[in-house]
């Protein structure tokens, strides 16, 4: 039930809800860490990180605090991955 850009409404009820609880945001961050993908996970950590935006201005600060590192965590990722990918086109690509 989700838009582009935004989280569901469950996930946006743990949050809201349970905000405060470092295993409910913990467990949200290992569910958004599980995927399986082909190509460039890229894209995938963009649309995270436009989803946690809003939540940076969020009532409760354990919200705010845990978004901007998860936020800082895929951009770290983005940075990575694009120099795994820069490599492997050096490389491999003829």
């Amino acid at each position: 039930d989700a838009k582009k850009g935004s989280f569901g409404t469950l996930f946006m009820f743990l949050i809201d809800e349970y905000g405060d609880d470092a295993s409910v945001l913990s467990g949200l961050h290992s569910n958004m860490h599980s995927f399986s993908w082909a190509g460039s996970p890229i894209p995938l950590f963009e649309d995270n990180i436009e989803c946690l935006q809003p939540l940076l201005s969020h009532k409760r600060s354990s919200v705010r605090v845990w978004s901007q590192r998860c936020i800082d965590e895929y951009k770290s990722e983005i940075k990575r991955e694009t120099s795994q990918e820069e490599y492997m086109r050096m490389h491999y690509e003829r």
